[in-house]
């Protein structure tokens, strides 16, 4: 069964900006490249706040995307990097690649939230959609 993953970062400062935004544009060929991928897509929301959506053909080929590559190389600068980081991973019924509301709702129901050095007050009270659910 094809899953979705979903994941929702906000940088805290300019700091690492360069560096964070290579390292999403190599993580981003690497899904689109990797075995069992079905969509990669990324949106940026605003100035600090960024999401990725990608689908899987299984569990298998989500976790080898995940513990390989530039992407292995990017998860632990994130803590350093964002004051909010959460994820959220479901199974789909269909082949359809959610929506971005769809993935939104998804994070907010089956999201956790991610270790950063300096979290938001958001983040530290384990709100998977940050400051928006703080609003």
């Amino acid at each position: 069964m094809p899953i979705a993953a979903v994941t929702r970062l906000r940088l805290r400062s300019d700091a690492g900006r360069l560096h964070f935004f290579w390292l999403t544009l190599l993580s981003v060929w690497q899904a689109k490249r990797a075995d069992g991928n079905m969509d990669s897509r990324i949106r940026k929301v605003s100035r600090n706040e960024f999401w990725t959506l990608t689908v899987w053909r299984d569990q298998a080929t989500l976790m080898a995307f995940v513990t390989n590559g530039t992407h292995r190389t990017a998860m632990p600068k994130l803590g350093k990097w964002c004051d909010e980081s959460s994820s959220a991973r479901w199974e789909l019924n269909d082949l359809e690649t959610p929506s971005w509301q769809g993935a939104m709702l998804a994070l907010g129901r089956f999201g956790r939230t991610h270790r950063v050095a300096a979290p938001s007050s958001a983040q530290s009270a384990g709100l998977p959609l940050g400051s928006r659910e703080a609003c």
